[in-house]
Formats: C-alpha cells, sequence, structure tokens
C-alpha cells in the first residue's frame, strides 16, 4: 500500500499552521503566538520514534517523542503545527522540530516530521 494509502488507512487528519510572525506575551506571562492556516484536512500518520533513531535520522532535540509521515510534495518548516483533528490522536498538538522532504523525484514524495507535542494555544 501506498504512503498516502496507509495515512488514509491508518492514520490521522490534521490542519496544518505556520507562526505568522506575531508574538505576544499574555496577561499569564505566557507566550501567545499566531498563526495562519496553511491547509486542512492534511492525512499523516505518526507513530512512535525512539530516542537513538530521532538522533540517527533527524539529528534532533531529546523533546521529539514522535515521527510523522505527510504524502505529497508539502514545504514543511522548523515551527510549524499540525493540530490532529480525527483519528486516534484527535485533539492533540504538534510542533515540528526538523522536516525531513523527500521530493516526487523518489518512488513517492513525502515528508518525514520530527514531532515534539505541546499545549500551546493553536486555533
Amino acid at each position: 500500500m501506498s504512503l498516502a494509502g496507509t495515512a488514509q488507512v491508518h492514520g490521522s487528519r490534521a490542519t496544518w499552521y505556520r507562526p505568522s510572525g506575531y508574538t505576544r506575551t499574555d496577561d499569564g506571562g505566557r507566550k501567545v503566538t499566531s498563526w495562519t492556516a496553511l491547509e486542512t484536512d492534511v492525512a499523516l500518520r505518526i507513530e512512535p520514534i525512539t530516542f537513538e533513531l530521532v538522533q540517527k535520522v533527524f539529528g534532533a532535540s531529546d523533546l521529539v517523542r514522535d515521527r510523522g509521515y505527510v504524502p505529497g510534495d508539502r514545504g514543511f518548516q522548523p515551527g510549524d503545527a499540525l493540530v490532529i483533528t480525527a483519528g486516534s490522536r484527535s485533539g492533540r498538538k504538534y510542533r515540528v522540530e526538523t522536516p525531513l522532504l523527500y521530493p516526487g523525484n523518489l518512488r513517492t514524495a513525502h515528508a518525514e516530521l520530527a514531532l515534539v507535542e505541546t499545549t500551546e494555544t493553536i486555533p
């Protein structure tokens, strides 16, 4: 089964956000970021990842606990956010720590994302 098919059958759906560059501090002293929705209903598959594999594949920080696979040729950037809207992780929010983008000249265009779960306020 293709990555797109696997994400469709066994995965989740999400809304993809990018920080719009405006950050303020609320009354409680927390940083609040404004967001721009780039795409809704993004198919993805999220799975746990070990610390050793994080270091080998992404070279990312020790905050990463999950890896996401997103079919298609999208321009994910560090700091982007995914809010899961359907699937087993519905309601969870993730920040992209490290994106690895695989263009269409490979077998299947996709992005592999090192994800950090967050409790930030993301629309």
